[in-house]
């Protein structure tokens, strides 16, 4: 008889949440009206009616939030701006985050996940914890660099959200979506690693990463699957 792999039961139970968080969006602005809320790129849940957001604000944009609390009732919401007071990193602040993971077992941890690199430089996920509304960086991570972006090639890595997964021991699963639609990366591609939050080690084990074929490819066009 076969034993099955917890690590991959891990890897296929994170990937299926995966998509199904990535693929949400805020509710329509219809009841309570959201347009006060800056463009918000990834999203974990703190607890109920409680969420951590990203936004994509780029190095050029020094003002800009980075990351934000909304509390959400039937009828309003209320957006706060997290303060990061130190981003533990030679390059300072985030450029463009593009999604957020909640720790599993650690309700005031998360993982927050640049796009990518530029010129082999950023491609970071800060590991922060929340505590009052202010986000204490207690270790920055790397990102795989599988292809770099820059003003020659800009169609290198970007990923567009990350989901952390639970497995029987104190590992978690790390995955990451590779957005897809670019002529390197026609359709998204799912990739993971292993991160040890004690030891602080992210190996990144399927670079390799499996492929995304949902929405089906379109003859001729690039599809963003993620």
């Amino acid at each position: 008889m076969c034993r099955k792999n917890p690590i991959i039961q891990s890897i296929v139970r994170v990937a299926a949440l995966f998509v199904l968080l990535v693929g949400c969006a805020l509710p329509p602005p219809e009841s309570p009206d959201w347009s006060p809320l800056p463009g918000v790129s990834g999203m974990a849940r703190v607890s109920d009616g409680t969420y951590l957001i990203v936004h994509d604000a780029l190095s050029f944009e020094p003002d800009d939030p980075r990351v934000g609390l909304i509390r959400v009732t039937d009828k309003t919401f209320m957006y706060s701006r997290v303060d990061v007071r130190d981003w533990r990193h030679p390059q300072g602040r985030s450029s463009d985050l593009e999604g957020v993971c909640q720790l599993p077992g650690t309700p005031n941890e998360f993982l927050l996940a640049e796009s990518g690199y530029w010129t082999r430089q950023y491609g970071r996920i800060f590991h922060i914890e929340l505590q009052n509304g202010v986000a204490t960086v207690k270790r920055v991570l790397q990102l795989p660099l599988i292809t770099d972006n820059n003003e020659q090639q800009m169609d290198g890595d970007n990923f567009e959200g990350i989901a952390c997964g639970a497995t029987n021991g104190s590992d978690v699963i790390v995955m990451i979506g590779e957005r897809g639609g670019t002529m390197r990366y026609r359709q998204g591609i799912l990739r993971w690693g292993t991160y040890n939050p004690q030891g602080g080690s992210l190996q990144w084990g399927g670079q390799a990463g499996i492929p995304i074929t949902a929405p089906p490819e379109w003859p001729g066009i690039a599809i963003r699957s993620i």
